[in-house]
């Protein structure tokens, strides 16, 4: 538990009650020691009343009110800390036992906040009402309006509290982009998730979905589809599957994630998420209301005890569901192996972790081609080549390092650390090597015919997306007529497959040479080459329509940009010195 966040709680949701009963306490004191009195206040008021003597016992009735605060505010105080040692102990006595916290807390959050809602209307009086005294007797003149603000503030901040508890209610909807996969179209991949679920004893998803998204997982929630041509809503289990991370997976490693997913179908776990999410969410907008609500300091500051509350509500809660998580990842990471292998789980996990960080950069520089006219037929293909060519081998050593030694996950993250995992399926960390990373297995080409054509569609989708959130303004620029940077493309991608390898090495020194030539040079469309160079123009072509167009000085930049990347790996084969020659001998260089 987070001490900081306990002593908050404790110290807002007692610090009105205990301002107010310092102060009715001094005002009692000071009517005593002002009136010098040698009786107690209650005697002097029981004898005021044995003689009917009006005007004393009006007195004693004003005075009775400041005892009523001081009462009052004892009892509030022990009600706060009352309703927080309910919370912890509930929560350490049900510890990770989904049973009972799925007994017991649906039932105690409605109820602790109908308690912290009652708090904050006791504790706004007793602000308004130690504030009146304060005037009165300090100050000699009474305010109305700070009266009236903390007044209504009490009012709103109980109201918004009462008001929030129509989310625990509400169903889970998951947002997703992707398309459905047919059962009759794509019968490949239902059949292996149909055997996956029969060996593991678990239930069948109701639904596949495909998607750019570089993740994979299983939920029983509701999932609202925006799908290629409508939106769709999806009930029951759905399997969510990334047509990226499929290009690199191999069958085994995408056999053992599917595993591990569909795992949660097998331990009710996610019933157990659809019980327990909206309950989370539900104290997240609660807080959130109160954060926001509107007035100055008065009326704010008698919601902090019930936003301190709830805040550590929420706190304990996600240390719980923490917990509960974690072994629910560990017991899938078990299925995961036993249906595919230990090796397959770690390499696969290895590769989603490493090469799912690469989506939000290309998704960027998906947006800045858009905005210059320029439209990728296909981001999953884009992924591919990201990471076959933007990490090399010192990066991904480097990164299996940093992921491997870090054994403490983010306070937010259900999941386990890589580390974690592979301890507990007995993964020894030296064998995620950096070959094994690097293995391109195109498990989607096995499973799903289509593949390239619904990532087109998707892609597409993705295009229409980023253009409706407003980041990009469609261009009509051509993008196919012939240029100076096609032909250095061409001449680029030839040299580079001339050898019939795509060396990594090659590649990167292509492309950090070709951005410092020139400021349009884009990565993207020269690895698209790659995938067609039967219909790349022949060096000796290019070279011939260039001769016309360059001038001897631009002929030898590109002439030594050329050699610089036919000697990246090391080596000048055969294949590249005859392309060099033919360049220099019809472009008459004497380099």
């Amino acid at each position: 538990m987070n001490f900081i966040v306990l002593v908050k709680a404790v110290v807002y949701s007692v610090s009105i009650p205990v301002l107010a009963f310092w102060l009715s306490s001094s005002i009692l004191n000071n009517i005593i020691t002002t009136s010098g009195l040698s009786v107690s206040i209650s005697e002097l008021c029981t004898f005021a009343q044995s003689i009917n003597d009006n005007n004393l016992t009006e007195s004693c009735n004003e005075i009775s009110y400041i005892f009523i605060l001081k009462n009052v505010s004892i009892w509030t105080s022990l009600a706060g800390i009352g309703l927080i040692l309910t919370y912890i102990i509930s929560s350490k006595a049900t510890g990770t036992n989904r049973d009972a916290i799925s007994s017991i807390f649906p039932k105690l959050i409605p109820l602790s906040i109908f308690a912290i809602a009652g708090l904050v209307i006791v504790q706004g009086g007793i602000l308004v009402y130690s504030t009146y005294l304060f005037l009165v007797y300090y100050v000699g003149i009474v305010w109305l309006w700070p009266l009236v603000v903390v007044s209504i503030g009490a009012l709103l901040g109980a109201y918004a509290l009462v008001n929030t508890l129509s989310n625990f209610n509400e169903p889970l909807i998951h947002n997703e982009f992707g398309t459905v996969i047919s059962k009759t179209k794509t019968p490949q991949v239902w059949e292996m998730v149909r055997k996956i679920a029969k060996d593991i004893n678990a239930q069948v998803p109701n639904n596949i979905i495909l998607g750019l998204q570089p993740n994979f997982y299983a939920t029983a929630a509701n999932v609202a589809l925006i799908d290629l041509e409508k939106r769709q809503n999806l009930s029951g289990r759905t399997l969510y599957l990334s047509s990226p991370l499929m290009r690199i997976l191999t069958v085994q490693e995408l056999e053992s994630i599917i595993g591990h997913e569909i795992g949660h179908f097998s331990g009710a776990d996610t019933e157990y998420s659809l019980k327990f999410a909206p309950l989370h969410r539900g104290l997240g907008t609660s807080i959130e209301m109160l954060s926001n609500s509107t007035g100055n300091f008065l009326a704010k500051i008698v919601n902090l005890p019930a936003i301190a509350i709830l805040s550590l509500m929420y706190h304990m809660f996600a240390i719980n569901d923490l917990a509960i998580s974690r072994e629910r990842e560990f017991a899938a990471d078990r299925i995961g192996i036993h249906i595919g292998s230990k090796e397959g789980l770690a390499s696969g996990l290895g590769k989603v972790v490493i090469y799912s960080h690469l989506w939000e950069t290309i998704r960027q520089n998906n947006v800045n081609r858009l905005n210059d006219g320029k439209i990728s037929k296909n981001l999953s293909k884009v992924f591919q080549d990201s990471s076959t060519y933007d990490l090399s081998n010192e990066d991904l050593s480097d990164t299996i390092r940093i992921i491997l030694l870090s054994r403490i996950s983010h306070p937010t993250n259900t999941h386990p650390t890589l580390f974690e995992r592979f301890e507990n399926i007995n993964y020894h960390t030296e064998n995620l090597s950096i070959e094994v990373l690097t293995t391109i297995g195109a498990s989607i080409k096995e499973l799903i015919p289509e593949y390239e054509s619904i990532e087109e569609q998707l892609t597409m989708l993705e295009h229409k997306f980023m253009i409706n959130l407003g980041l990009v303004t469609p261009s009509e620029n051509n993008t196919n007529e012939f240029t100076v940077l096609n032909a250095i493309y061409y001449l680029v991608g030839s040299m580079i497959a001339s050898d019939g390898k795509i060396q990594q090495s090659e590649v990167s020194t292509a492309e950090n040479i070709g951005i410092d030539m020139f400021s349009e040079f884009d990565t993207i469309e020269l690895r698209a080459l790659f995938d067609h160079l039967d219909e790349v123009p022949k060096f000796t072509d290019t070279i011939q329509i260039l001769d016309e167009i360059l001038t001897i000085s631009q002929k030898e930049i590109i002439y030594k940009y050329l050699f610089a990347v036919a000697e990246a790996d090391g080596f000048l084969h055969k294949e590249e010195q005859t392309l060099l020659n033919s360049a220099k001998k019809m472009w008459k260089l004497s380099i």
